[in-house]
């Protein structure tokens, strides 16, 4: 199946996620490099933001199939963001990376897309139950 986010969550609730998962995502690295005094680091959120989207796509679609760049992924939505998760939290361990990567801030992402994503689906499910009802009051009068 292949997925546009923006086009299924719409372009405000899409950029929301992007920006929200680039800015917590960067909050969370500065938490850490502060508890660390690491106090000479940066970062800036884009590779996180990414991965928010990501994670948000995995999680709207957790039992569909999934296609990246025209190839088909053989898993779900939630198999992927368990292979994901992993690669990120064994790539944080390798000491080269480490040093040049904010894997911090890539959990961030991570953490804050998947949050967006269940948020939206519940809201969703609200706003079709209000619809549902009010429709039922309707044909009933």
């Amino acid at each position: 199946m292949q997925v546009a986010v923006h086009d299924d969550v719409g372009r405000g609730t899409f950029l929301a996620i992007y920006l929200g998962s680039g800015v917590t995502a960067t909050y969370a690295s500065l938490v850490i490099n502060v508890l660390r005094k690491r106090w000479a680091t940066y970062s800036f959120g884009a590779s996180a933001a990414t991965y928010g989207v990501l994670a948000a796509t995995c999680v709207l679609w957790a039992n569909e199939k999934l296609k990246f760049m025209g190839y088909d992924i053989p898993v779900g939505g939630t198999v992927l963001l368990g292979i994901l998760t992993g690669f990120e939290i064994m790539a944080s361990r390798v000491p080269f990376l480490a040093a040049r990567v904010a894997f911090d801030g890539h959990f961030g992402g991570l953490i804050f897309g998947s949050v967006a994503a269940l948020l939206y689906q519940h809201e969703a499910r609200k706003t079709l139950m209000v619809r549902r009802e009010a429709t039922a009051d309707e044909g009933g009068t």
